[in-house]
This record gives structure tokens, sequence and C-alpha cells, in this order.
């Protein structure tokens, strides 16, 4: 919101805002996903590897639980 308002100030171009909704962590049950727990969370930092191990031990079990599954939060 400040750089929208700078940018007013200044008669420049207004840059736009992206927001998306929060993504599951990957442990499962938890509300978002957290900076805090490196394991819960992805970094645009991680490397192919780091994904590639944390997407495998992510919380995704058999059966119909689409509202608490981080894997398919993903997709979305």
């Amino acid at each position: 919101m400040l750089a929208r308002e700078l940018a007013s100030d200044l008669n420049k171009p207004t840059p736009i805002i992206l927001s998306h909704g929060m993504v599951v962590g990957l442990k499962g049950k938890q509300e978002k996903m957290s900076k805090s727990d490196a394991v819960s969370a992805i970094f645009m930092e991680d490397t192919l590897e780091d994904l590639k191990r944390k997407i495998k031990k992510a919380f995704c079990p058999p059966g119909n639980y689409v509202g608490i599954n981080p894997i398919l939060e993903y997709f979305k």
C-alpha cells in the first residue's frame, strides 16, 4: 500500500497488489505455512532436492481429506 501511495505522489505508474490465500503447512493440521518451521514450508530458495524431500514427507493421508491436504492446496 505504501508503494501505491508513493507512486501516486510521484506521478509514477501504480504498482499492482497480488494477494493469495494462506497455504496450509506441509505437516498437516496447521492453519498456515510458517517460515519459522523450515520443514513445514516451501521457500523460493529451496533446491529441487529440498522440494522433493519436503513433498515426499508432507501430510497427505489416504481417503477423503481434501480440506486438510497441503499437497492438494498447492494444486489449486
